[in-house]
């Protein structure tokens, strides 16, 4: 790649990589590119060498110069300027030879056109102003005739292009192309008549500033006449009566004096009256102010005093409110608690009813089984001959009743120590919410009492202000600002009062709820309980029909035999 290149293939585009990467540059150390030494090193020994372009040879042997500069700042809606005004003549630079330095750095040239500060033409142009006025009005007089001349043409030719869209027509692309340029002269046309009238306006505007500027001129003629006319008139006076007047002058200034000084001296009386006023208003003004000093010294220490005793009770107050966050939470854990032992309830009514389920099941077996034993008594008194086969139907029957019992005695046992076991771990959840609930109880007396009494010291130092600051003199009640922070203090308090009275409430409220929730409990542990006892009879009453049966068998067997 190039080093001259399009802008879309610029090096450093990708960072200095590019740099770093490309031939011409190989051999640097750009890690040390900060200490290595300069591949040329340039000499100074005269002005020239430190200078980016040719200079007189004035300004290099004198270099403060031979000229004023004025530094005048100029607001304008730009901003603050530096203008740089020269007290000589305006004058183009000097010119020099093209530009000869060969290794000096260089950035560029700037270009000014039209600009007040660039060139002398401002002043020729500020005082050539009216005349320029009145060519620029000339120019567009002509302009807007030749803009109405324009006007007339264009609407003759869009009366004509609207009798050619009337007129018919043959193809329908030549009719197309016809109207699309049609409209395109109609925009055209609509263009140029609001540039038309937007001209108009402006020359309007320009003839109201050109009256305006005629009668502002006639006026100044008139203004210049007029002075030039008194001057000569109070010339004239001076030489007329000049000594006399003179004389006149005085004597009316002497007066004007000697009233001026007695006017002086009745002001310079009230004035030290006045002053003897106000000494004695100091006077007393200082002993008031001493005496407002000690009264409010003394405020300001009970101020403090009772500032600090609100900071206490304050964190007292905090220390209560974080022991009700606690209260809270330990609430909120038995709550939880509460919804597991719900849980775990559900599940053991689950059980309840599967072990239901499974004795109901046993009671249709046992029942089929002795239906099945009885029509085999019946068979083996009727039909002797069919003894093996008899005998072979019992034993499957006993080996299948034998096999239901073992697995319905597992069953009951596997269940019997899954619902002691859950018993015992909803007993011990009871106890422990109970006695998480006498801690919140015990807890909540406690700041309890405590609020009380900070009510109580609340209401011991609010007493030194019964008196109240309606009662004090003036001045005093001026100063008594800190009661009405007493009285935000107070507010405040009565606030955390109230919340504190809602969060007990709210306490109280969910103390009944575990309390309620508590006795739920217990009740469905005294149903399980009966439950428990309930599977204990059933499954005796199943150990009896399981002797039945034995014995049942035995009698088969004595049958079988005969």
């Amino acid at each position: 790649q190039r080093l001259i290149c399009s802008r879309e293939r610029r090096l450093g585009l990708n960072g200095i990589s590019d740099f770093k990467s490309h031939g011409f540059f190989s051999g640097i150390d750009w890690d040390n590119i900060r200490s290595a030494e300069a591949p040329y090193i340039p000499d100074v020994s005269s002005p020239t060498d430190t200078s980016n372009f040719d200079v007189d040879d004035d300004v290099l042997k004198n270099p403060v110069g031979t000229r004023t500069w004025i530094h005048s700042p100029v607001w304008s809606v730009l901003g603050f300027l530096s203008v740089c005004v020269c007290l000589q003549e305006i004058s183009p630079p000097l010119s020099h030879t093209g530009f000869t330095g060969q290794h000096l750095p260089f950035v560029g040239f700037t270009f000014t056109t039209n600009s007040c500060f660039a060139d002398g033409g401002s002043i020729s142009r500020a005082e050539a102003a009216p005349a320029a006025a009145g060519q620029q009005l000339e120019a567009f007089e002509r302009r807007i005739r030749r803009l109405e001349q324009e006007k007339q043409e264009l609407n003759r030719k869009l009366q004509e292009s609207t009798q050619a869209l009337q007129a018919p027509r043959g193809g329908a692309l030549a009719r197309d192309k016809e109207l699309k340029k049609l409209n395109e002269e109609i925009e055209r046309l609509k263009q140029k008549l609001a540039d038309s009238d937007r001209l108009e306006h402006q020359l309007e505007e320009a003839v109201m500033l050109q009256q305006d500027y005629e009668s502002s001129a006639s006026k100044l003629k008139t203004l210049e006449k007029q002075v030039k006319m008194l001057r000569q008139e109070k010339e004239e006076v001076h030489k007329r009566e000049g000594p006399l007047r003179w004389g006149r002058l005085c004597s009316e200034a002497l007066v004007l004096c000697e009233q001026q000084l007695a006017d002086a001296l009745e002001r310079l009386r009230s004035q030290s009256k006045e002053l003897k006023e106000a000494h004695s208003q100091r006077k007393l003004a200082l002993q008031e102010f001493s005496e407002l000093s000690e009264r409010l010294a003394d405020l300001r220490s009970s101020k403090q005093r009772l500032s600090r005793q609100l900071r206490d009770k304050e964190e007292e107050m905090d220390a209560l409110l974080q022991k009700m966050d606690t209260v809270r939470q330990d609430i909120r854990k038995t709550e939880k608690i509460r919804k597991d032992l719900e849980a775990q309830l559900d599940d053991a009514k689950a059980e309840a009813s599967k072990e239901r389920k499974l004795r109901e099941h046993s009671e249709l077996y046992s029942k089929q089984l002795e239906t099945e034993v009885e029509r085999l008594k019946v068979s083996g008194l009727g039909a002797p001959a069919g003894t093996a086969e008899s005998q072979q139907e019992v034993s499957r029957v006993k080996a299948e009743l034998d096999k239901k019992i073992l697995f319905y005695e597992e069953e009951l046992l596997r269940r019997d120590s899954a619902l002691s076991s859950e018993i015992k771990n909803l007993r011990k959840d009871l106890h422990e919410s109970e006695g998480a609930q006498l801690s919140a109880n015990k807890e909540l007396l406690q700041l309890r009492d405590k609020l009380d009494k900070a009510k109580r010291d609340r209401w011991v130092l609010g007493l030194p202000w019964e008196a109240g600051p309606a009662q004090a003199p003036p001045v005093l009640t001026r100063l008594l600002s800190p009661s009405r922070r007493q009285t935000e203090m107070d507010e405040a308090v009565a606030a955390l009062k109230e919340k504190h009275e809602r969060e007990k409430n709210l306490l109280t409220e969910e103390n009944r709820k575990l309390t309620a929730e508590n006795d739920k409990i217990c009740s469905l542990v005294d149903k399980l309980r009966a439950q428990n006892r309930q599977l204990e009879d059933d499954l005796q009453d199943l150990s009896s029909k399981k002797e039945s049966v034995a014995h049942w068998e035995a009698q088969i067997a004595e049958i079988i035999q005969w």
